[in-house]
């Protein structure tokens, strides 16, 4: 991932994934394709955006909305921050409502973890790597 301005607004930093076609094979581009089109149905506040996407000859971009506050997965290793109970039953109801809007939209993640959540700069958790999920 590349931090990057956005092309739109200038004051708005966003995570561009770039993607070489060449090193694809049959099924991360089925994987890649399905993961596109799941982030263009999904509309949450705790579910990560794709804002816009460009498919170039060699490259595709993926530009995203920029996570900057890490994994939940480094969180809960972290000795020195633990979580309390409080912060992880509002993390948890934060996930479920995103999982319960994926699954209105008929969707499913099926690969959920902590590695999964991450979180942007307000310190909100978000929902990430649509890549095995399914609709």
């Amino acid at each position: 991932m590349y931090k990057a301005k956005s092309k739109t607004d200038p004051n708005h930093v966003v995570a561009i994934k770039i993607i070489h076609k060449a090193v694809l094979d049959d099924f991360t581009k089925e994987s890649l394709k399905n993961e596109v089109e799941i982030l263009n149905i999904l509309d949450h506040p705790n579910i990560s955006k794709l804002l816009e996407l460009y498919d170039e000859p060699q490259y595709i971009y993926m530009v995203m909305e920029l996570l900057p506050g890490g994994e939940l997965y480094d969180r809960l290793i972290d000795a020195d921050d633990p979580m309390t109970e409080k912060k992880a039953s509002e993390l948890v109801y934060k996930i479920i409502k995103a999982l319960n809007h994926c699954h209105d939209q008929n969707i499913i993640h099926r690969d959920l973890k902590p590695e999964n959540i991450v979180f942007d700069t307000q310190d909100e958790p978000k929902l990430v790597d649509f890549g095995l999920a399914i609709i």
